[in-house]
This record gives structure tokens, C-alpha cells and sequence, in this order.
């Protein structure tokens, strides 16, 4: 696992670090990212949300955007708010 980028976000109590994980055999799920990410930032995993993970075509490498945060209050009160505006967008019909 090779962190590619970190950025500090004060506002939201976290931290933006996109990662580079290789792997042998089965593209690792969520969960499994997330171990990941906790054992090498030292950090508990229910603090780790993952944003994106994106593998090109027969590589065997995800590049994964995930966000640390530093309170789970905090984490749980931002994270709420993000599923609900995308979960209205959603059924907003377009203009």
C-alpha cells in the first residue's frame, strides 16, 4: 500500500489521503480497504469512510480515495448529511 496524496481538512475533522493497494489474487472489498488503511495509519477503522475505489482493467492495483476522521460524532453527523442530499438528488426529477 503506497499513499499517493494527503490533504488536512480542518472544517470537517479529517483527513483526504488517496492510496495506491496492490493484491495477488481478488480485488479486496470495502471492508478489507479499510483494515488496510487502519493498520497503516494506525487509526480505528470505523473512523475510515471510503469515497471511491477505482481498478483499471487487468491491473492488479485499486487506487482508493478514503476520508479519516478524527471524532466518530462528528464523522456520523457530516457522513448522515452527505447520504441524505444524495439520496433527495436522486429522486428529484431533472429540469
Amino acid at each position: 500500500m503506497q499513499i499517493l496524496d494527503q490533504k488536512e481538512e480542518k472544517l470537517f475533522n479529517r483527513k483526504e489521503v488517496n492510496f495506491k493497494v496492490n493484491f495477488d489474487r481478488v480485488t479486496p472489498n470495502k471492508e478489507d480497504l479499510k483494515k488496510q488503511i487502519s493498520e497503516k495509519l494506525k487509526v480505528d477503522p470505523e473512523l475510515v469512510v471510503i469515497e471511491k475505489a477505482h481498478q483499471h482493467f487487468g491491473e492488479r492495483t485499486v487506487e482508493v480515495s478514503a476520508l479519516i476522521y478524527s471524532d466518530k460524532e462528528f464523522m456520523k453527523k457530516v457522513e448522515i448529511r452527505n447520504k441524505k442530499v444524495k439520496k433527495e438528488a436522486k429522486k428529484e426529477p431533472p429540469k
